[in-house]
């Protein structure tokens, strides 16, 4: 079940269109992904991955194992959704005028 949250996660930043080895290398690639949250959805996959297979479901993992992998999840939730989304909040409610001055100075920078 938490790969198939893995995999909702990777829909929603865009490339649910792929397998999971393959969505978790284009969130790399897109630089979404720094190290560590790329070595948490590898471990996530990996373990979804060896743990299912058709027609049966292993519930043999030790106490703290299962435990670890949900905090993994929460994780990833937490900094590429929640984080992102309260920071955009707190911008987005910035004055018009402020975030012009922002954008004109990325452009100017971009130009560079």
């Amino acid at each position: 079940m938490l790969r198939v949250a893995l995999e909702r996660l990777t829909a929603s930043l865009g490339h649910g269109d792929k397998k999971l080895n393959d969505a978790i290398g284009a969130l790399v690639q897109d630089g979404l992904l720094p190290p560590d949250l790329q070595q948490a959805m590898d471990a996530l996959r990996i373990t979804g991955n060896d743990a299912s297979h058709p027609g049966e479901v292993r519930l043999d993992d030790e106490a703290g194992g299962l435990t670890a992998l949900f905090e993994l999840v929460n994780v990833l939730v937490e900094r590429l959704v929640s984080i992102p989304s309260r920071i955009s909040k707190i911008y987005d409610a910035l004055p018009d005028s402020k975030r012009e001055q922002i954008e004109q100075r990325d452009a100017a920078s971009a130009g560079q």
